[in-house]
Order: structure tokens, then sequence, then C-alpha cells
């Protein structure tokens, strides 16, 4: 007999309230926090999920906050983009945290943008694990964990308005 055990992992346990983390982030009330997590790379498309973002607050959402939270190689690049779109009062880059299972519990949305082969990505797997809304591009493993639009949604991997459109 043969049996397949994908990946596990251990999320730690939240130990800090949504409400507290939200004042912590100076987030508003009545806002939608969206999140990713993983890290700062090319490979991980966080370019593409910024214009998705610029697309969202273009058509008029002013009441969003956008937490993507990593470390890596490209970090310098993505906080110019955020930059050069006058984004930075709409989306914060934050380094990764021992605990992420406390980012997870303030996040509405949870959207993984890798635009070259991703397994079974933990952060995917971590976000659904914690009840979050995902959104995910369609490669790799990724539509191994996502049914679109049964468990999660899938958009084209590096176009950004299809994810725009996805997260409207």
């Amino acid at each position: 007999k043969v049996g397949v055990l994908v990946n596990t992992f251990d999320m730690k346990p939240v130990t800090i309230s949504s409400q507290m983390m939200r004042q912590k982030l100076r987030i508003p009330e009545g806002y939608l926090v969206i999140g990713s997590v993983g890290e700062l790379s090319t490979r991980k498309g966080h370019a593409i999920f910024i214009e998705a973002i610029l697309k969202l607050v273009s058509s008029g959402e002013q009441r969003v906050r956008v937490l993507i939270i990593g470390d890596g190689p490209e970090k310098s690049e993505l906080k110019q983009m955020i930059a050069r779109h006058r984004l930075e009062e709409f989306i914060s880059l934050i380094p990764f945290s021992d605990n992420i299972s406390n980012y997870y519990n303030v996040f509405d949305l949870y959207i993984h943008t890798s635009i070259e082969f991703d397994d079974l990505p933990f952060a995917v797997r971590e976000a659904m694990s914690m009840g979050l809304p995902t959104i995910a591009s369609n490669i790799g493993g990724i539509p191994e964990l996502i049914c679109d639009d049964h468990n999660g949604l899938l958009f084209e991997s590096g176009d950004a308005q299809d994810l725009s459109a996805k997260i409207a």
C-alpha cells in the first residue's frame, strides 16, 4: 500500500487579537486587510501584486491596507515601486516575523502571486488553515491546493489585471 503525505507545517498560536494588531498597525476600522507572506524575490511576483493594488486603488477603492510580509533581495525595488506609484498609504512592507500567525489573524484576504514554479507553498497552506479567503496564481502545485471558485480563486500568473479583478 502506498500513501501520499503532503508536507506538513506547525503553526504557532495567535498571541495578539486581530483588533490589537489592527491598532498596532494603524489600520482604521472597516478597512479590508489584504496580506501576502513570502520571500521578497522576483519569482514570488510581488510586483504583480503591487500593480493589482494600484489598479484597485485607481478604480476608487480607498478602504484597503496591504501587508506584504517577508525579506529578500527584491525589497528595495518593491519599496521604490510603492513610492513611485504613491501607494505608501495603502501598502506596507513588513519584515518576516517569528509568529506569522498574528499577521494571518489580521488578514481579511490572502494573496499569493508566484510567477515561477511554486510546489506546495507553505504560506498558502498556512493562510487556508487559518480560514482565510485565498487568491493565488495558477502555477506549480498551487492548483492542487486551490480548486478555483470552490475553496479559493486562481488568477492567471503574472496578470495584474486578472488579480485586481479577483480581489475586487
